[in-house]
């Protein structure tokens, strides 16, 4: 299945919410900018939430931007709260990144949203420039069947990312963890209700998109061992795991 988060747009980040201007003269072959960060697109997962049911989203003020000039080179970077709009730009045309957190930070409430945006400054006088970002990370979360749940009441797993980050997955977690989009793999500890133990390992779950949810659904397919299902964009894979549950 395939669902899609609400765009966030309508976070209130308007125009004046994430805007720095300045107001002194500019000479006629120069000209000043307001930097507008929107976050605004959609995220394929299996509900239907917002970004935000996962973390908390960034202020605009908070985002890292670079400028550069038609030749690359760059011209000013720093955090948009400490753009004050004294620079003026020549007459040209620039491109304009706005970042914030990175994709190595993996684990929950760390998005990281990146985007780029251009502006020409034909004349003196100013202008706005909008700079659209969107997520970065891959999403990860684990569901359990009821069935899985009635077997294994005790039960716990962690998610490895291609970089070998280890984030832990306890029976009560919901949250979806923010991941380098790569690869992961995940293990898990059982303990039936008569009190066995048991360890389960997955393959690595590989092709991993920027901007979706992928949520491993642990189910008990029958007697004789284990079927994760992995639901992954449109596609649901089914993996026979080494667990004796009659043991």
């Amino acid at each position: 299945m395939i669902r899609k988060f609400k765009p966030f747009a309508a976070l209130a980040l308007c125009a004046l919410a994430c805007t720095l201007s300045c107001t002194q003269r500019t000479r006629p072959d120069e000209g000043r900018v307001r930097f507008v960060v929107r976050p605004g697109q959609t995220i394929t997962d299996v509900t239907r939430s917002q970004l935000s049911d996962y973390a908390s989203l960034p202020d605009a003020s908070s985002f890292d931007l670079e400028i550069r000039d038609s030749y690359s080179d760059k011209v000013w970077s720093g955090k948009v709260s400490e753009w004050t709009g004294e620079i003026t730009f020549p007459i040209g045309t620039y491109t304009v990144a706005a970042n914030y957190g990175s994709t190595s930070v993996e684990g929950f409430g760390t998005p990281c949203l990146r985007g780029t945006g251009s502006f020409t400054v034909a004349s003196a006088g100013e202008q706005d420039v909008e700079i659209g970002v969107s997520t970065a990370n891959s999403l990860v979360r684990i569901n359990c069947t009821e069935a899985f749940r009635n077997y294994f009441p005790e039960r716990s797993f962690v998610v490895r990312t291609g970089a070998q980050t280890e984030i832990p997955f306890p029976s009560t977690e919901t949250r979806a963890a923010f991941i380098d989009p790569y690869k992961f793999s995940v293990s898990g500890s059982l303990t039936t209700q008569g009190g066995k133990a048991y360890s389960l390992q997955t393959e690595e779950f590989t092709g991993l998109k920027p901007a979706t949810c992928y949520t491993v659904v642990m189910d008990v397919a029958n007697v004789d061992g284990v079927s994760v299902s992995v639901s992954f964009n449109d596609t649901v894979q089914n993996i026979q795991l080494e667990v004796e549950l009659n043991d």
